[in-house]
């Protein structure tokens, strides 16, 4: 059956009035947020290394109170925190000292970890052929964890988690021979400390001072905090 021109006339309109719909814009980038690279701060300057320092000490029987009063007072420095520590080693009033140094970004976490495993006397058995030592292990060592925010050019807020453990001998012995010096058993003493403080830079803070009075032993632990800002 043949067209009406009519029909043909409608479609040909149509052809020519008909868009295709447009086309999609390019896809844009999606902004991406989270943290800035370790070397750089949010608006892109170059981020602040700081380094920090901690000594722990623990003071000996020797060092009597005035000791402990003048090395509990307040640091005017990192300079003078050190000066202390080493005035303290040569008049031989410490029992133990440790010491540690490490470099980190702004807001950036360091974290320190150090332990061995320390050999023990849990029981003794003598026989004719002589005597027999159980010997057990116990880890013992020292964690430190540092959060460090530089509040200013001058000015450094750190949060501070410190855990140390060693061994010592207690008073409690595994074996009594008439005649010679008791065997004594060991004992795990464990110190952990956590605070938040804010220091100079170059500056240095008495972050903990304590004296314990026991039965078997005195302990007088003292731990110093220097943070510094690195140009």
């Amino acid at each position: 059956m043949p067209r009406s021109p009519l029909l043909l006339l409608a479609a040909a309109f149509l052809l020519t009035e008909a868009k295709l719909p447009a086309q999609a814009d390019p896809p844009k980038a999606v902004p991406r947020y989270g943290a800035e690279p370790a070397d750089r701060t949010p608006t892109g300057q170059p981020a602040k290394m700081v380094r920090l320092e901690l000594w722990m000490i623990t003071l000996g029987e020797d060092a009597g109170p005035e000791v402990l009063e003048s090395a509990a007072q307040p640091l005017a420095g990192r300079d003078e925190a050190a000066a202390r520590v080493k005035r303290l080693q040569g008049g031989k009033l410490l029992a133990r000292s440790l010491f540690f140094s490490g470099i980190t970004v702004d807001g950036q976490p360091l974290h320190w970890q150090m332990g061995i495993s320390e050999p023990t006397v849990s029981a003794v058995s003598t026989n004719q052929r002589g005597s027999s030592f159980n010997i057990q292990y116990r880890d013992v060592g020292v964690v430190l964890e540092a959060d460090c925010d530089v509040l200013s050019d001058s000015r450094i807020q750190i949060a501070l988690k410190l855990q140390e453990s060693h061994l010592e001998q207690s008073d409690i012995p595994i074996q009594q021979v008439a005649g010679e010096e008791p065997i004594l058993a060991s004992q795990t003493v464990l110190f952990s400390h956590a605070s938040r403080v804010v220091c100079n830079s170059s500056g240095a803070l008495v972050v903990f001072s304590s004296s314990v009075k026991g039965d078997a032993k005195d302990r007088t632990i003292i731990v110093y905090l220097a943070g510094t800002i690195l140009e």
